[in-house]
């Protein structure tokens, strides 16, 4: 019976020899380790003002197509560095606001009071007028040529109180309107 009992410990401690060969293999392991730079094309941006305000104005002054308190302020685009091949570097604009009478108006959401009315902002180099085309959230200027760094340069736009057309004036009530626009450099 002794033999029996010898065997079988035999038998477990060679099982349990034969398994931890197999567990723990001794093959070497290497490392292969992979570096990448990503880089982007860069740019700076300045505004001549970081706030533009538009003063008070009475509500029986809003009239249909027109723009009240229309302010200039500049973008400076300067430093750039980078390009992408067959890419155009381009200022991006974006903003909440609304579709009113076939122009987009910047107004947030938040802190605006008034409904029926919001700011229109337009990129042109003289004051414009309400049959100007309006920036709308999504707008683009390209700044150079596919593929190439741009140049400095500066971006003249103006920004002005509307209420819309003869319809939608008619329904604008009095309150705060304030509008945030965002600058960014993209690519397309």
């Amino acid at each position: 019976m002794r033999s029996a009992i010898n065997s079988r410990n035999t038998l477990k401690h060679g099982i349990i020899f034969i398994l931890s060969g197999l567990l723990s293999p001794q093959a070497q392991a290497i490392d292969l380790n992979f570096s990448a730079v990503l880089t982007s094309g860069t740019c700076t941006f300045d505004l001549d003002k970081n706030t533009l305000p538009l003063g008070r104005i009475h509500l029986k002054e809003m009239a249909a197509s027109t723009l009240k308190a229309v302010q200039p302020f500049t973008l400076t685009v300067s430093r750039c560095t980078g390009s992408v091949p067959g890419l155009k570097p381009a200022v991006y604009v974006s903003g909440e606001g609304i579709n009113q009478a076939g122009k987009w108006l910047f107004r947030s959401s938040a802190g605006s009071t008034a409904t029926g009315m919001g700011v229109m902002l337009v990129k042109s180099d003289t004051p414009p007028d309400y049959s100007y085309q309006a920036v709308k959230d999504g707008s683009k200027f390209e700044l150079a040529a596919s593929g190439a760094v741009p140049a400095d340069q500066d971006l003249q736009f103006y920004a002005g109180l509307t209420c819309g057309n003869a319809t939608t004036c008619s329904t604008a009530t009095a309150g705060i309107v304030t509008a945030r626009i965002v600058f960014k450099l993209d690519f397309n």
